[in-house]
């Protein structure tokens, strides 16, 4: 990648909740190598998404259980790309891949609740690694202008963590 621009939302441990991250209001880091600091909303160079839980630059271990992964308001989709994931086999999303970390996209929920009751989730595992991370590289360029949030719904044991770190989840948009 060459650039990217992230939203970071904290996370509540033992519980699954929705986080929205949204690029047209959220406040948003940028790490560009080309000496601009643009606005996400003037993007229209991004394709891939990256989502990394308790950051990156250290060791410790963690374990989160990632579902219904959508790209817009709410479920809609409408306007291209068509972004969305729920993990029983009727996603967009076929090339979900674990960067220093594991991701199991057919996973059994070990958290059925009223908050989940879907049957499968990704389970994010890593286990130390220093950028560790999930992602996929969309077929189209996102447009943050016409449709700038992404959501997903997560649960983090906190059996599953070692350290100290934030108890955090970044989505990166990148090219």
């Amino acid at each position: 990648w060459q650039t990217q621009t992230e939203v970071i939302k904290p996370i509540v441990l033992d519980q699954w909740q929705t986080i929205s991250f949204d690029f047209e209001n959220d406040n948003w880091v940028n790490l560009n190598f080309t000496g601009t600091d643009p606005d996400p909303v003037d993007r229209t160079d991004l394709d891939k998404v990256v989502i990394q839980v308790n950051s990156e630059n250290n060791n410790d271990a963690v374990t989160a259980y990632i579902d219904d992964f959508y790209y817009g308001l709410a479920q809609f989709q409408e306007l291209p790309p068509f972004v969305k994931d729920g993990f029983e086999g009727r996603g967009t999303i076929t090339n979900w891949t674990g960067d220093s970390a594991g991701a199991d996209i057919a996973f059994t929920n070990p958290f059925v609740d009223t908050d989940n009751n879907s049957p499968t989730v990704l389970e994010y595992t890593d286990t130390g690694g220093q950028f560790a991370n999930v992602n996929f590289t969309a077929t189209d360029k996102f447009n943050i202008a016409d449709k700038g949030t992404f959501s997903i719904k997560i649960y983090v044991p906190s059996s599953s963590i070692s350290g100290t770190q934030t108890n955090q989840v970044s989505l990166k948009l990148q090219n």
